[in-house]
């Protein structure tokens, strides 16, 4: 009997939404486990299976939908007869259409797999064996051959020369209706997919995969529906179409940079946090210590090359940009969320991460949950380490701080322990600082100190002190009393002599008497009647960037600019884009001292008119890096009409043109976003959010090109280094890599200091930079820069472990052993040539040897 024309059409937009349901799980699943690369919707080239043309890593999926009009039975005859279309006219079978969609897509592409999904169930009455023949099996229905022939031969179980005699005249018509030639009828099975009783596509109970899978779904339906021909989106197309860029993503990179030249390590602190993470195996551990004690050097180095899961979460990082960020719940949550993921925690249903501080505390529970159980079936714990937890305290007034989501200790599950770092314990709930202090959980750095032997062995290491006496090391070694920041500060001064010899400069210097702050504080005490001195200071510890003594000359005497060089230059280090302090806690000295009131403790509003004599420089500078800031200390100034100003969208564009950092540009906008929302400029704040699209966009199209080696190549050397050394600036590994071999080749030290920034482990990323399907790329550019600044031992230990693989069990492990053994010899081969390249002898000789042996 015919449908009203209304159930039709209801019954079509139910069938509509269903598929689109279905698409939207399987591009969302693929975005989740970082292989998705592209979809096609509506694609002739794939013949029926034109639903939807899934491109990942190393395969393509293609699907044909066909929803039913009711719950019921598909039977084996339905997908091999030919059928007829709407209008009569005759038209393939539905098995002839996969096939011809698979072999369309595999000459093209390769790898392909075809599906046909529906939401019928496979027959259990219908009948494919042959009346009457000895051979017909026993129940020959459609689910019979599916389970007993179809599944088995698509994973590899069976042959077709194996099927059992009874289903050889099904596979015979199967075979028949699908077109494909005897020869390949084989490997078309292993790539043929009959997903039936397909469900709804959506979870049932309300979670974040179930809200993203509806909106992704509504939103393709729709492009599908304004298209006038095939859609066609790649990985960013949809995150940008979802408003997703930022939840595959870390918000900050967080490793901590550290001078492997002048690096010891504590050996004592070490074996102490080693008892502690042994001896625990849930709650808190505290590393805490005065600044410079080495609290983030021992925390980013101590648990390397641990069996442990290890998660480090750096609330600072020197020289980085956008560091309020990382002082919030939300991107610590996010961060650490997304981090442990990546090291193999995965949810009990797959979801990208929360798009609010909610969602993304339950995902923290469920993963450390998961982490927990991990840890009673394995042993292996889970260490979250969250470092610099003191400047949260001091530099971040907001109620949504991440102070407030560290769990509390009787929170954390068996196997999950939080280490924390900070000058104190001060920051910690009461709860945490208790249990740390019953457990005598803490290793405080006041009470460690480098070695005699230690500081000798760096003397003997730093170019710049290499060359000198014995006794000038030793006299090093009394000088810094091993605290690591004292150190670093003699290096320095030696660094930048200016003309004074080594002996002269270190027989004047005052040795170190334990504490820090009160160097600062004599230091303080001989520039105070300085009042140039005391200005430079005011303005360089509010900037956000490097400075140039040639910017300084352009508001201070030449003279003023000479003592700063001759006084305080050792408290300073030479970076990329000038000078910035060796060491944050001076900064943090200097801003604070030259923020105090009348009454000897720090004024807001003296804080404030510091900041718009900065935000004045600014606006007088030629130097564009310099003028750009001028926003960022317009707010601080509490100068609001100003920032309105200045945040406009043709300024970010041209800042962007200009190289400047992104996550500066990002952080200025949302500076200028919360002025509008206070003042309720509502036409201010729809700009500014199109400047952040927009920004975001710009960042987006430029991840797949190598801008690093583009500017090294035109020439734009220094921007190159900047584009790699931006802090929170997500350059693929593998490009930064690849300019730091070519820095390296040019002997420009910026080549080592960007292969320290980001050289963890070798060639094993444990810190959650994304290089899923291109660690061939990432590892080839590793052996190609670490030729220049590694020992040949190392690097070729860490080549070597590319060839250490588990035994295969299975299919996909077997295909990861091949893919290992790619990389293996990829990378070797590339460092053979980057050593030639070098023209080191030596090293060739030794990886010869290595590879004999």
């Amino acid at each position: 009997m015919p449908q009203p024309a209304a159930t039709g059409e209801q019954h079509a937009l139910r069938g509509y939404r269903w598929q689109y349901d279905h698409i939207a799980a399987l591009v969302y699943d693929a975005l989740y486990e970082q292989d998705f690369v592209s979809l096609r919707l509506a694609d002739p080239s794939a013949g029926r299976v034109d639903d939807l043309v899934l491109e990942r890593l190393d395969r393509i999926d293609a699907y044909q939908f066909k929803s039913a009009e009711s719950d019921g039975y598909v039977t084996f005859n339905q997908l091999v007869r030919n059928q007829r279309t709407h209008g009569g006219a005759a038209a393939p079978s539905i098995v002839r259409s996969l096939g011809d969609g698979w072999k369309s897509l595999t000459n093209r592409a390769g790898n392909a797999h075809v599906h046909l999904m529906m939401q019928q169930l496979a027959s259990v009455r219908d009948q494919l064996g042959t009346r009457g023949s000895p051979d017909r099996p026993p129940k020959d229905h459609f689910y019979s051959f599916l389970k007993e022939v179809l599944e088995p031969l698509r994973i590899g179980n069976l042959t077709c020369d194996e099927v059992p005699a009874g289903w050889q005249p099904a596979l015979s018509r199967l075979r028949e209706a699908s077109g494909v030639a005897p020869e390949e009828f084989e490997v078309f099975l292993r790539h043929l997919h009959f997903d039936l009783n397909a469900g709804t596509g959506v979870p049932q109970a309300a979670s974040v995969r179930k809200s993203d899978i509806l909106a992704l779904s509504g939103a393709l339906s729709r492009l599908v529906s304004q298209a006038s021909g095939v859609v066609e989106l790649d990985e960013t197309g949809v995150l940008t179409l979802m408003g997703w860029m930022d939840r595959t993503r870390l918000r900050s990179r967080h490793e901590f940079p550290v001078d492997l030249a002048t690096y010891a390590p504590l050996v004592e602190a070490i074996d102490q946090l080693n008892r502690a993470v042994a001896e625990n195996d849930s709650g808190y551990v505290g590393v805490i210590g005065p600044p410079g004690a080495g609290k983030s050097t021992l925390l980013s180095q101590a648990l390397t090359g641990s069996t442990h899961r290890v998660i480090r979460y750096y609330a600072y990082v020197p020289k980085a940009a956008g560091g309020v960020r990382r002082l919030t719940a939300g991107a610590f949550l996010h961060d650490v969320v997304l981090m442990l993921y990546r090291s193999g925690l995965s949810p009990h249903e797959p979801q990208m991460t929360g798009r609010d501080v909610d969602e993304l505390r339950q995902q923290l529970v469920d993963r450390l949950d998961s982490a927990s159980r991990e840890f009673i079936d394995t042993q292996r714990r889970t260490i979250v380490v969250v470092d610099g937890l003191d400047h949260v305290d001091r530099d971040y007034a907001g109620s949504d701080g991440l102070l407030s989501e560290l769990p509390r200790p009787e929170a954390l599950p068996p196997g999950v322990l939080f280490v924390i770092g900070s000058r104190t314990l001060d920051p910690l709930r009461t709860h945490a600082q208790q249990q740390l202090e019953e457990r005598q959980a803490v290793i405080d750095l006041q009470h460690h100190t480098l070695s005699p032997a230690s500081v000798l062995d760096i003397c003997r290491r730093a170019p710049v002190t290499a060359d000198l006496a014995p006794e000038l090391h030793q006299l090093i070694v009394e000088l810094s009393g091993g605290y690591p920041l004292a150190l670093s500060y003699l290096l320095n001064r030696l660094q930048n002599a200016d003309g004074s010899s080594a002996e002269e400069i270190l027989t004047t210097v005052p040795a170190y008497q334990g504490d820090i702050a009160a160097e600062y504080r004599a230091v303080w005490d001989q520039l105070k009647d300085d009042t140039d001195m005391l200005d430079i200071l005011t303005v360089c510890s509010r900037l956000r960037i490097g400075f140039t003594t040639e910017w300084l000359s352009e508001w201070k005497p030449d003279a003023a600019v000479m003592r700063f060089r001759s006084k305080l230059l050792y408290l300073f280090r030479k970076h990329y884009d000038g000078w910035r302090f060796f060491h944050d806690s001076f900064r943090q000295f200097a801003s604070d001292h030259t923020a105090y009131g009348d009454d000897g403790s720090p004024d807001a509003d003296v804080d404030a008119r510091a900041h718009g004599r900065v935000a004045e420089l600014c606006s007088r500078t030629d130097d564009p890096r310099v003028a750009a800031e001028q926003l960022y200390h317009r707010y601080y100034a509490r100068e609001e009409d100003e920032v309105l100003r200045l945040a406009e969208q043709t300024r970010f564009r041209e800042q962007y043109r200009q190289l400047r950092s992104p996550d500066l540009i990002r952080e200025d906008i949302q500076l200028a976003l919360g002025v509008a929302a206070e003042r309720a400029e509502v036409s201010v704040m729809f700009r500014l959010l199109l400047s952040l699209w927009e920004l975001s966009t710009w960042t987006s199209a430029l991840e797949t090109v190598d801008m690093p080696s583009l500017l090294y190549e035109t020439g734009l050397v220094h921007e190159a280094i900047a584009y790699c050394s931006g802090g929170d600036t997500s350059v693929p590994l593998a490009q930064a890599f690849n300019l730091a071999a070519r820095l390296g080749a040019d002997n420009d030290p910026a080549g080592l200091q960007i292969f320290r920034s980001i050289e963890h482990e070798g060639l094993n990323d444990s810190k959650g930079v994304p290089v899923a399907g291109h660690e061939h790329d990432t590892a080839m550019a590793w052996a190609r820069a670490a030729a220049w600044f590694l020992p040949p031992s190392t690097v070729m230990a860490a080549v070597s472990n590319l060839a250490v693989v588990p035994l295969a069990t299975n299919r996909r492990e077997r295909n990861e052993q091949i893919e290992y053994w790619e990389r293996y010899v990829l990378t070797m081969e590339t460092l053979v040539d980057a050593v030639a390249q070098k023209g080191d002898e030596a090293s060739l000789e030794a990886i010869d040897t290595a590879l004999t042996e």
